[in-house]
This record gives C-alpha cells, sequence and structure tokens, in this order.
C-alpha cells in the first residue's frame, strides 16, 4: 500500500510539471523573410516538428507558430527547421523537417512520433527522411517491407516423399534507391555507389553531399546535423531511503505457515548508476545500470528477542522512457535486479530454540518511475522511486521462508559523461 501511494504521488506530481519549459537561444523566420531573435522552446524531436514556441526575451510571453505560419526556426546550437508540406500515407501535412543538408539537393528528417497511425516498422523506431530539389520537388524516401514465403531446401521425408518446408521471409522494398537515383541522376558516377546506401540517416547524408560536391564544385554544403549515431553516457551518484517491508515465516511438521516476524523498516541506500542514451532515441528511451547499497533494521517491539539486520548489494539493469517535452521530465521503466545480503553476523532472527540468520539472495523484476530536471549541458539532478518484490528460502533449512516487498526513494546527481 505504502509504494503505491508513493508511485500515485509521483504520477500526480510529474503531470503538474508539464508546464515546465526548455527556452534556449535561436531565431525566427517569418514568411516575410524577417528574422527574428530570442529563444525557442526545445521539447524533443516530436514536439518541435510540429510546434514552435518563440519569445523575443526571456520576460515576453511565449508566441506560438505552426507549420506554415513562419518559413524556419532554429537554435543557436545547430538545429534547423522548416516549415513544408508533405505527403505521409497519401495525406498531404503542415510540419516542422528538421534540415539534415542543405545545398544542390535537400536533405530533411522528421520525427516518427509526428506520423500517427503509421504500421511499418519505421512508425515508432527511426526517423522519415525527405529529398528535395528545385526541379523535382520534395519526396519522402520509402523502404517499406513486405512478408514473402519461400523454401531453403529443408524438410522431412513423409511417405517415401520429401515434403521442402515453406518459410516466411522480411522483404525491403528499398524504394528510396530509386528516388535518390531519379534526384541524382545527373551525376551518373555516382550511382553505383547509391546502390550501396543503407537507410540510415548516416548514409543519406554522405551520399547527398557527395552529390552536391559534384554537381556545384567549389560551391559550400552545409551539414546542420552530424552522422550519428553517438552514444551519449551520464553517470549518477544516489543516496536515499529505502524501505523494506518484510515477512519472515516457517513450515512447520503439518505443512502450515507460522509468520514469526511481519514487519515494515525504513532504511538508507547510496550508490551510483550508469545511464546510456543512442542518438536519435536520446530524450526518449535510455537503459541504466545500478549497483548500490542498502542496509535496514527490524527490531519486533512485542518481542525483543527476534532481531533482523540487512546489509544488501544490488545490481540492477531497466530500459526507461523519458518524456521529453519538458525541462522537468518524467520517466518510467522497467527491468530486473539482483540482490545479495551480506555482513549479517551481528543480526539474527531467534524462532524457538533455533538461530537463524538468512542469507538473501534474489532475482526478479523492478519498476521505477521520477522526475528529471536538467540544470545545464553537463549537470541535472532526479528523484527516483523504485519498486521491486524479493522471495527466497533459506538454504540451511528450506522451511524458512521470506518474502519481502522494497521501495526505494532517491535523489541523484546526473553527470553527462563524454561529448554533450
Amino acid at each position: 500500500m505504502r509504494s503505491f501511494t508513493v508511485f500515485t504521488f509521483l504520477i500526480s506530481f510529474s503531470l503538474l510539471s508539464f508546464s515546465q519549459s526548455d527556452f534556449r537561444p535561436g531565431y525566427v523566420i517569418t514568411n516575410d523573410d524577417d528574422t527574428l531573435t530570442g529563444f525557442i522552446d526545445y521539447r524533443g524531436d516530436d514536439y518541435n516538428s510540429v510546434n514552435c514556441y518563440f519569445r523575443p526575451t526571456m520576460e515576453d510571453s511565449r508566441i506560438l507558430y505552426a507549420p506554415g505560419e513562419i518559413k524556419s526556426y532554429k537554435f543557436l546550437d545547430g538545429r534547423l527547421y522548416v516549415s513544408k508540406q508533405v505527403e505521409i500515407d497519401k495525406v498531404m501535412r503542415d510540419v516542422f523537417l528538421e534540415q539534415l543538408v542543405k545545398g544542390r539537393a535537400n536533405l530533411y528528417a522528421l520525427a516518427p512520433g509526428v506520423v500517427a497511425g503509421r504500421t511499418d516498422r519505421y512508425a515508432h523506431s527511426t526517423k522519415l527522411f525527405f529529398i528535395e530539389t528545385e526541379e523535382k520537388g520534395i519526396q519522402v524516401l520509402e523502404n517499406t517491407e513486405s512478408l514473402i514465403s519461400g523454401k531453403d531446401g529443408s524438410g522431412v521425408l513423409m511417405d517415401n516423399q520429401f515434403v521442402e518446408y515453406s518459410k516466411k521471409y522480411v522483404k525491403e522494398g528499398n524504394e528510396y534507391i530509386g528516388y535518390l537515383k531519379l534526384y541524382f541522376q545527373d551525376q551518373f558516377q555516382l550511382m553505383d555507389e547509391v546502390d550501396r546506401v543503407e537507410f540510415n540517416q548516416n548514409d543519406l547524408i554522405d551520399i547527398t553531399t557527395k552529390y552536391h560536391e559534384l554537381a556545384c564544385p567549389g560551391e559550400a554544403c552545409i551539414v546542420y546535423s552530424k552522422p550519428g549515431p553517438e552514444i551519449q553516457n551520464s553517470l549518477v551518484f544516489i543516496a536515499g531511503t529505502h524501505i523494506n517491508r518484510v515477512k519472515l515465516s516457517v513450515i512447520d511438521y503439518y505443512g502450515d505457515e507460522d509468520i514469526f516476524l511481519r514487519n515494515t523498516a525504513p532504511g538508507f541506500l547510496a550508490g551510483i548508476q550508469l545511464e546510456t542514451y543512442t542518438h536519435g532515441m536520446y530524450e526518449r528511451l535510455f537503459s541504466r545500470l545500478s549497483v548500490f547499497y542498502t542496509q535496514v533494521e527490524h527490531r519486533d517491539e512485542a518481542d525483543g528477542s527476534i532481531y533482523l539486520k540487512y546489509q544488501t548489494l544490488n545490481i540492477g539493469l531497466t530500459i526507461n522512457y523519458m518524456y521529453p517535452r519538458y525541462r522537468l521530465k518524467p520517466f518510467a521503466g522497467i527491468g530486473a535486479l539482483y540482490l545479495q545480503s551480506f555482513g549479517n553476523e551481528e543480526g539474527y532472527i531467534r524462532y524457538p530454540s533455533i538461530v537463524y540468520n538468512p542469507v538473501r539472495k534474489s532475482f526478479g523484476p523492478v519498476g521505477d518511475l521520477g522526475l528529471y530536471y536538467k540544470i545545464n549541458k553537463r549537470l541535472g539532478c532526479k528523484l527516483q522511486a523504485e519498486y521491486f518484490w524479493d522471495a527466497f528460502r533459506a538454504p540451511e533449512d528450506p522451511r524458512y521462508y521470506s518474502r519481502a516487498n522494497n521501495v526505494n526513494i532517491t535523489l541523484g546527481l546526473v553527470m553527462a559523461l563524454g561529448k554533450e
């Protein structure tokens, strides 16, 4: 019940925090080609593709520009978004495309979350790409998939006849190759290289840049988005409260369970975490490796002969989703955790005429949620609540059984490692 209360509180707090924003220096180009300098709200790829919140100064009220109401907007750290009307799944959409390359041919990307209702593998896992020239206009680059049946020679002998197995395969359409050849047809020497282009941001930026260099030698080609993928690691130092609700029991000779300790006690926790983000998934999905120490003591006030002290080393691995649109970002995740108790020589359970000091070993699922606040490019902080359940039988005597509900509430200092 306590863990449920904590989780409910954090979810409510997350919803109340959505008003937070992250305004960064940038400028807007109006439809009249005027330049407005100020600050633009950065809330992740999905949000930036359909909204532009602008403030001339941080004291001014924010102004919302939708696609079509301005020509483009740009963050001073490099990202450029251009207003375009594009056809996606036979529907015309007004969006802000992120411009990756500007030159003889322009290359754009659109965040996958913007396109609702897509059923192919790109709907939730990667960006959509677009190619554009003055002569041919703009075209989405597709790589659709289809399921086909085929045979590989394997099978079984039945009634003196060999019956070959039929297997299903996923076949990629590679339509983008044909569109690239169409748009780059004036540079015939590039066609063999186009055939080898993979459907990813790196290769598409490279081939578009090479096309510009061949078509317009000596003219500058601007690459606004550097090739990925990159890995971003953050080290987190955590400390907080560990709440352990334990139930210890013994199975008697008649098979009945006798519960001789049921108690909830707070303790403390300290440790480190390594969080890893990948380019394209950054600010949405990330993995976390946690190593931390907990200590908790249980006393039964009614019977001083029962005393229990747990010290545990915990190793956990979770996959988390972070809501990217606001500076105060809620996140949630699931994973697995292994715990090993140690140093229990000071603690024991005294059950009628038996001294029992269990060593806890457990492996099971873990869930967490929390809030992350970015202080600057290198530092952040977070509040996190984590829940896991463990159970074990004592190796000394399998009659003894322990079950525990565990809640960790921690504060963490987040430090970005390497290049931001």
